[in-house]
C-alpha cells in the first residue's frame, strides 16, 4: 500500500501516541500497585483510560489557549482566568479518571477508587503544567516563524515581471489516491494548521502540507491578503467587516465562515479596499 506523506505522518503520529499510552499506563499501574492490592491488569486498563481522558482534555486546553485573547482583558482577569482554567482542568481530569476507575473496578471497589483520587489530582496537576509549557513553546515557535516570514526575503527584491511569473493560478492537492486541482480564484481563505494549511472554498476544504509564507508570496497580492498570522483571505470573497472585541475585526466570508483580522491586517485590508 502506497501511503502519501500526509497519511504516513498521521499513521506515525497515532503509533507514537499508542506507544506513549502503553508506557504511561504501565508506569501508572506499577505506581498504584505499590499502594493498593489490586490486579495489575485492572490498573493497566485504568491507566489507558486515564491517558485518553488527559489527552482529550489536553486537546481542549490547547484550543482554549489558542483562541483566548488575554491581551484584551484587564490585569485582574488576566490573572484570574488562567487560575480558574487550571482548577477546572485539574478537577475535571481527576473526576473523570475517578469514574473511569469505578467503571473498571466496579462499585464494590469504590473505596479503592477513592483512595486513588489524591494521586490523580497530583498527576493532573503535573500534566497540566507540562501541557501549558508545551503549548506555550509551540506558540512561541509559531510567533518566531511569523516574524521570520515578515522579514524581507530575496523574493521581495525580484522584479515585478518575475513576480508575475510566480503567481499561482491553481493549487494541486493529493489526498490518498485522489488529486484535487483547486483554482486560486475559488479559494475563499487559507488557515494555518501546524505544518499544514487548510484551503477553504465555498463548498469544501482541503489540507495541504505547505507554509503560509509560500501562499502569501505566490498568490496574487491584488486578490489575497494576509489579515492575521493564521489567515490569508480572498478579498473578493468578503461579504461583511465588523468590529471584534477591542482591536480586531471579524470578516464574514461568502461561504458563511467568520475569521479574525488583526489590527495590522485590518489596516492593510483598508488600504487595499481603499476605505
Amino acid at each position: 500500500m502506497n501511503l502519501g506523506p500526509f497519511s504516513f505522518k498521521v499513521l506515525s503520529y497515532w503509533l507514537s501516541l499508542l506507544v506513549i499510552c502503553l508506557v504511561y499506563a504501565s508506569m501508572q499501574a506499577w505506581g498504584f500497585q505499590a499502594m493498593l492490592s489490586l490486579p495489575f491488569g485492572d490498573l493497566f486498563v485504568i491507566g489507558i483510560l486515564d491517558f485518553w481522558i488527559f489527552a482529550g482534555l489536553g486537546s481542549l486546553l490547547e484550543k482554549a489557549i489558542r483562541y483566548s485573547d488575554l491581551s484584551s482583558l484587564s490585569i485582574l482577569y488576566r490573572v484570574i482566568n488562567p487560575i480558574i482554567m487550571s482548577v477546572l482542568w485539574i478537577a475535571t481530569g481527576a473526576g473523570l479518571t475517578y469514574f473511569g476507575a469505578l467503571l473498571v473496578l466496579g462499585s464494590t471497589s469504590q473505596g479503592a477508587a477513592e483512595s486513588m483520587v489524591p494521586m490523580k489530582v497530583f498527576i493532573a496537576f503535573l500534566l497540566y503544567i507540562l501541557m501549558v509549557v508545551h503549548i506555550a513553546n509551540r506558540r512561541s515557535k509559531k510567533d518566531k516563524d511569523v516574524l521570520n516570514e515578515d522579514a524581507p526575503s530575496i523574493a521581495d527584491a525580484n522584479s515585478e515581471e518575475d513576480a508575475d511569473k510566480d503567481v499561482l493560478e491553481q493549487v494541486v492537492i493529493k489526498t490518498g489516491q485522489k488529486i484535487h486541482v483547486v483554482l486560486a480564484d475559488d479559494i475563499v481563505y487559507i488557515q494555518s494548521d501546524g505544518d499544514y494549511v487548510q484551503l477553504y472554498t465555498e463548498q469544501s476544504k482541503f489540507l495541504k502540507e505547505e507554509t503560509m509564507k509560500y501562499f502569501e508570496t505566490h498568490l496574487s497580492p491584488s486578490t489575497f491578503l494576509r489579515v492575521h498570522r493564521s489567515y490569508i483571505v480572498n478579498i473578493k470573497k468578503i461579504l461583511r467587516i465588523e468590529r471584534y472585541e477591542k482591536r480586531g475585526q471579524l470578516l464574514t466570508l461568502i461561504n458563511g465562515h467568520k475569521i479574525k483580522a488583526s489590527e495590522a491586517g485590518y489596516k492593510k485590508l483598508k488600504e487595499v479596499l481603499d476605505v
